[in-house]
């Protein structure tokens, strides 16, 4: 049944790009059709999924409805524990498009708790989430809710993020925007959490003016603490709530490559992490990536750990989030 149910959706989606391509069929009545995919080979000293694996795929459609909403839905094909595939609606949603300073958006869809909560898979820095991230929200806070955003009146750009999920579990997260020169900004971040935690990040970017001639450099880093019913997968061993941080930079040294560091510290659970990454994207669509991972501390064996990704993408293609 599973089986059929994926041929006939990627059916249904090459049907609509082939109408949508169609001489003479007005734009306004076909969505914008994307699709991402990713493939990976990883080898750990202490890992069980080495070999060669299909991580995911992702398909997108997005639209406007009318003069008052837009709506976007991004479906996910992966195998689950049991190694079956099958779909998942990763966010379903619409946004309002005609209140002034404010957007609503009902639906499904990822909390705006931080920075990581709010990335695709396809969209992560390193090709895995930071310890952190994936101790505290597991696959990430995505739940049925309403959200409202609201863009406040100063000088620099500034938004507040006010959200409602499943059990009634509210979201507020606050973030400003600086212009340091003509290349480079600054972004800080806070989010709360009922039921409960918190959270801090920092984004620096450089992006040279000189049509390419310069090299992009990126900073950041993330804190978070809390205990979340349902999200966290690493308890601490004396109840103390999960906490950790992880900081990463990104350097391009020549065009179209770059090189990433990354350290995880899950201070909660004494469990360190540290990791390089060499990068080659010849395209906004396309990506290669090697990444070395060194795992140490905590109740866990010391791990090492390679993986190698590719990750395409056709089609539509939206702006990833600053």
């Amino acid at each position: 049944m599973e089986k059929l149910l994926l041929l006939g959706f990627i059916t249904f989606l090459g049907y609509s790009c082939v109408f949508a391509r169609a001489e003479g069929t007005s734009k306004a009545m076909n969505p914008d059709i994307g699709a991402n995919f990713i493939i990976e080979a990883e080898k750990g000293s202490a890992h069980a999924s080495d070999g060669f694996r299909f991580r995911e795929a992702e398909f997108s459609l997005k639209s406007d409805v009318d003069p008052y909403f837009t709506a976007n839905m991004i479906f996910s094909v992966s195998q689950d524990s049991s190694g079956q595939y099958g779909i998942t609606p990763e966010e379903v949603y619409v946004d309002t498009t005609t209140l002034p300073s404010v957007t609503i958006r009902a639906g499904k869809f990822y909390g705006a708790f931080g920075k990581q909560n709010q990335l695709h898979t396809h969209a992560y820095p390193f090709i895995d989430a930071p310890l952190m991230s994936t101790a505290l929200l597991g696959d990430g806070l995505n739940s049925p809710g309403v959200s409202a955003s609201v863009l406040l009146p100063t000088s620099f750009f500034s938004e507040i993020y006010l959200q409602g999920f499943e059990n009634f579990r509210s979201l507020a997260h606050f973030r400003s925007l600086f212009d340091l020169s003509e290349s480079s900004t600054l972004e800080l971040g806070v989010s709360g959490l009922t039921k409960w935690a918190y959270g801090l990040d920092i984004t620096f970017k450089h992006r040279p003016t000189d049509r390419g001639q310069g090299r992009r450099f990126n900073l950041a880093g993330e804190w978070m603490s809390g205990a979340l019913d349902g999200f966290t997968t690493a308890p601490t061993l004396d109840g103390t709530p999960t906490q950790g941080f992880d900081v990463y930079g990104q350097y391009e040294f020549l065009p179209k490559t770059y090189a990433q560091y990354r350290f995880d510290d899950l201070i909660s659970n004494k469990r360190i992490r540290h990791g390089v990454l060499l990068g080659y994207a010849p395209s906004e669509f396309s990506v290669m990536r090697l990444q070395f991972d060194r795992s140490l501390g905590g109740a866990l064996a010391s791990e090492n750990r390679v993986i190698a990704q590719m990750n395409f993408t056709i089609g539509f293609h939206p702006a990833h989030e600053y």
